[in-house]
C-alpha cells in the first residue's frame, strides 16, 4: 500500500516520503509534550475558519491520517489546532457547507479506508467535527468534490475511483445520508476532478483528468437529468494535473491540465459550445504535477503556477505573452499542491503550498523566488532520543532530548499539569543523543549530548532550576553517538565514556571541573554506538558495555579501576544493535545486558550468571525495533521488557517469565512508530506511564496505560 501511495502522489516509480490529554480507545491516554508535526502533507486550503477576518490554513495528512488547521494570529504567525485524527490514508481536502447549516465542513477521499468521508462542523463534538462516511468501497479515491447536481437545494459530492476507472455521484437525500451511483466507467486510471460550470448555464459540470488514458473528459450536466460527456483531448500522456482558470472578465472558464510523461502543460481555451481549443504552455516541466491558474499578479488576467515533483519546484509564468517562467520555490521537498489566499485583510496576495517530506504548510510570494514563511514548525525537528528526570529540581519530571534535523537539544520544563519548552543548546550539528546525570554531583541533573555531523560531546552544567552553561568535551569524535558517565580512573570524579561510529571509537574523557582530557580506550569497534555502564564481573568497579554497529556484536570492556580495560565480546551475529541497557533483569544480584538487533528486528536479553554469558530472545519481531524500556511491569519483581518500533507505532511487551523466557505480546498499535522510550517512575501495576520520541511526527509524547474500565467512562 505505502508503495502505491507514493505512486499516486508523485509517480516517481516511473521517474526518478504542549498539548491536550487524549484517551483513544484502545486505553492508552498520551499527552503531546512538544509538537508532534503534520506527517506527509497532501493537500492544504486557505479559507477563515473562526470568521475573525484572517485566512487559516486546514491540511490534512496521509501518513498519520491527520486533519489539522492553523488559526492566523496575525502577521503571518499560525497557532495548530487538531481537527481529527481519525483519518487514514488521507488524500485530498475540501471545503463545501454539505448541510446549509452556514458552517463550514470537509471533504476527505481516503485511500485507506476506501470512503469518501465527511467532517462536519459540531459545536458539540469535540474538537468541534463529526466524521461521517459519505460513501464505502470507493477503491482508491483520488478526488472529490462537491455540488448541487440535480438542483434539490442538496450539496451532493463526485469522486473518483483509481482502481475502479469510475466517477461515482454520491447524491444527498433529505435525511443528510448519501446514495451512490456510477456515473461513468471506463476512465482509466482517473486522477483529478474540478467541479465548474463549464458553460455558464447555472448547472454544475464536472471536468475528469485521466493517466491510463491519457484523456480529459467533461461531464456536462443537462439541468439535473443527467450528464452528457464530451471528451475534449485524448492526447495528454499521463494527464496529472486539472486546474480551472479562474477568469476576471466573465468569459466562459477555460482550464489547464499537466502531462507526467511528456512534460508539458497545455491550456485548453473555451471558446463556448462546449468547444475548446488547446495549445501548449510549458513543454518542459518533468514530473508535472498539480497546477493553478489564477490572477497573481494583479494583472485582471490569470497566470499558470506549475509543480514539478521531480525537480521539487514552484514555478509561475503568464498564460498569454512572451514566454517568462520563474520560480517560486524551490528549497523544499515534496510540493504537492498550490492556492492562493490574502492572509491578512488588504494583504499582498500569497501562495500556499506544503512539503510533504518536510512536514510542514508553507507560504510563498508568488511574485519573487524562495521567499518563504512557515506556517507553523512548533516541534521538534528529527527527535532522536529522550531522557527523563527531575531538572529544574520541583520534585517532577521533566524531559531533556535532540532534534537532529533541527540542531538543537531542548528541555520541557513540567509546569501546571502541561509542559514548557526550553532551549538548552543550539550550537550542536546533528545532535543524536542526550544523558541527564549530575556529572559535578552538585544535586543537579546535568545533561551531555552528542552531535554527529560536528563530531562534538557537550557537557551541559545545570546551575539549578534548568539554566545551562555549556562546555565542550571533543569536537574529534567522528560521528559522535552515545555517552555515559563513571569514575573511570579512580580519582573520586565523574568522568564521561562517549562512543563515535565513524571513527569505530570507545573513548573516556577525564573530567577535571570542566575541562577534559580523552584517552582512547579501542578503534575497533566498527560503528561504535550504543553504550551502557554497569558492574559486569561484580568486582564492584563500573565496567563498559558497547554496541557495534556495523560488526553487529556486543562487547564488554572491564575496566581495572584506573581506567586501563580488557574486553570481551558476548554477543554476535546480531544485526545493528543501537541501544543496550545495563540492568538486573533476573534479580540475581549480576547485571544483566539488555539490547536489540535492529535489522533483525530483535530484542534480546544477555543473561549474566557470574560471568557467564546466555542470550535470550525476548521479542522475536516483526517490527524494526529502535527503543527499549524496562520496567517491572507486573510487580511481581522481574523486569519486563518494552520494545517499539521506528516504522510503525507498533509496541510489545515482553514478560518476563524467569527460567522460562520471555512471552512478547501487542501492548499498542498506533500509526507513527517512535524512536527512543522510557519507562517513568510510579506506575501502578499493568498500566506503565512511558515517554516516548519519535522522529517520524517529530514529536515527544507521554503514554499512559489506562484501566479499560474507567477509561470507557465506568465509573
Amino acid at each position: 500500500m505505502k508503495v502505491t501511495l507514493i505512486w499516486l502522489l508523485f509517480g516517481l516509480l516511473c521517474v526518478s516520503r504542549a498539548g491536550h490529554t487524549q484517551t483513544p480507545k484502545d486505553g492508552w491516554e498520551w499527552q503531546n509534550v512538544h509538537g508532534p508535526s503534520q506527517v506527509g502533507i497532501v493537500d492544504s486550503l486557505a479559507l477563515d475558519l473562526n470568521d475573525d477576518g484572517l485566512t487559516d490554513v486546514v491540511s490534512v495528512s496521509i501518513d498519520d491520517g491527520h486533519l489539522r488547521a492553523y488559526i492566523n494570529q496575525g502577521n503571518l504567525l499560525f497557532e495548530q489546532q487538531t481537527l481529527s485524527e481519525d483519518v487514514p490514508g488521507a488524500y485530498r481536502l475540501y471545503t463545501t457547507d454539505l448541510n446549509a447549516d452556514g458552517f463550514t465542513d470537509f471533504i476527505v477521499p481516503s485511500l485507506e479506508t476506501h470512503e469518501i468521508l465527511a467532517f462536519y462542523a459540531d459545536e458539540n463534538q469535540a474538537p468541534g467535527y463529526r466524521k461521517v462516511s459519505l460513501a464505502s468501497d470507493v477503491l482508491l479515491p483520488t478526488d472529490a468534490q462537491a455540488g448541487d447536481f440535480n438542483g434539490d437545494g442538496l450539496m451532493d459530492v463526485v469522486s473518483l475511483s483509481f482502481v475502479d476507472n469510475v466517477l461515482l455521484l454520491h447524491s444527498q437525500n433529505n435525511t443528510g445520508t448519501f446514495d451512490t451511483e456510477v456515473l461513468a466507467e471506463q476512465i482509466q486510471e482517473p486522477r483529478k476532478l474540478q467541479v465548474v460550470d463549464i458553460d455558464a448555464d447555472q448547472w454544475p459540470d464536472v471536468l475528469v483528468a485521466s493517466s491510463g488514458d491519457n484523456s480529459v473528459r467533461l461531464f456536462n450536466n443537462q439541468s439535473g437529468q443527467g450528464f452528457n460527456v464530451v471528451t475534449i483531448s485524448d492526447q495528454i500522456t499521463g494527464a496529472r494535473g486539472l486546474a480551472v482558470c479562474h477568469n476576471t472578465d466573465g468569459q466562459l472558464p477555460d482550464f489547464v491540465v499537466s502531462a507526467r510523461d511528456d512534460e508539458t502543460v497545455y491550456l485548453f481555451a473555451n471558446r463556448g459550445d462546449l468547444e475548446f481549443s488547446s495549445k501548449v504552455l510549458d513543454a518542459d516541466l518533468p514530473g508535472a504535477g498539480n497546477l493553478l491558474c489564477d490572477d497573481i499578479d494583479g494583472d485582471q488576467q490569470p497566470e499558470l503556477v506549475s509543480i514539478s515533483a521531480t525537480q521539487s519546484a514552484i514555478f509561475r509564468q503568464e498564460i498569454s505573452g512572451e514566454y517568462n517562467k520563474q520560480i517560486v520555490a524551490s528549497q523544499r521537498d515534496g510540493y504537492l499542491t498550490a492556492v492562493l489566499a490574502q492572509f491578512e485583510p488588504g494583504g499582498s496576495t500569497k501562495l500556499l503550498t506544503q512539503s510533504y517530506f518536510g512536514s510542514r504548510n508553507l507560504i510563498y510570494d508568488p511574485l519573487q523566488a524562495n521567499q518563504e514563511n512557515v506556517v507553523w514548525e512548533d516541534f521538534p525537528d528529527g527527535v532522536y532520543w529522550v531522557e527523563s528526570g527531575d531538572i529544574d529540581g520541583d520534585m517532577d519530571v521533566d524531559f531533556a532530548y535532540v532534534a537532529f534535523r533541527q540542531n538543537q537539544v531542548f528541555w520541557a520544563e513540567n509546569h501546571s499539569g502541561g509542559y514548557q519548552v526550553h532551549t538548552l543548546f543550539s550550537g550542536v550539528d546533528g545532535p543524536q543523543s542526550i544523558k541527564l546525570t549530575d556529572l559535578d554531583e552538585d544535586g543537579d541533573l546535568d545533561a551531555i549530548s552528542a552531535g554527529a555531523w560536528d563530531d562534538s560531546f557537550w557537557y551541559h552544567r545545570n546551575r539549578g532550576n534548568g539554566v545551562f552553561d555549556t562546555y565542550l568535551i571533543t569536537d574529534q569524535a567522528n560521528n559522535a553517538a552515545r555517552t555515559e558517565v563513571m569514575d573511570v580512573n579512580g580519582d573520586g570524579r565523574l568522568d564521561v565514556v562517549g562512543t563515535s561510529g565513524l571513527d569505530n571509537s570507545l573513548r573516556w574523557y577525564d573530567r577535571n571541573g570542566t575541562e577534559f582530557t580523552a584517552y582512547l580506550i579501542d578503534d575497533q569497534v566498527t560503528g561504535a554506538m550504543p553504550i551502557a555502564i554497569g558492574d559486569f564481573n561484580g568486582d564492584l568497579i563500573d565496567d563498559i558495555a558497547v554496541g557495534s554497529f556495523f560488526g553487529n556484536h556486543i562487547t564488554l570492556y572491564f575496566n581495572d579501576g584506573q581506567g586501563q580495560f580488557t574486553s570481551q565480546q558476548v554477543a554476535s551475529d546480531k544485526l545493528k544493535p543501537t541501544v543496550v541497557i545495563a540492568a538486573d533483569v533476573d534479580a540475581d544480584q549480576d547485571i544483566d545486558l539488555v539490547y536489540n538487533a535492529s535489522l533483525d528486528q530483535q530484542s534480546w536479553v544477555l543473561i549474566n550468571d557470574q560471568g557467564q554469558y546466555t542470550s535470550v530472545l525476548a521479542h522475536p519481531g516483526p517490527d524494526n525495533v529502535k527503543g527499549l524500556a524496562l520496567l517491572d511491569y507486573e510487580y511481581d519483581g522481574d523486569m519486563d521488557l518494552i520494545s517499539i518500533s521506528d516504522q510503525n507505532g507498533d509496541m510489545f511487551l515482553s514478560v518476563n517469565q524467569g527460567k522460562q523466557g520471555f512471552i512478547s505480546q501487542q501492548l499498542r498499535s498506533a500509526r507513527i512508530g517512535g524512536r527512543s522510550i522510557q519507562a517513568l517512575p510510579g506506575h501502578q501495576k499493568g498500566l506503565p506511564t512511558l515517554v516516548q520520541a519519535s522522529n517520524i511526527n517529530n514529536g515527544v509524547q507521554v503514554l499512559q496505560r489506562m484501566d479499560l474500565i474507567f477509561a470507557n467512562g465506568l465509573d
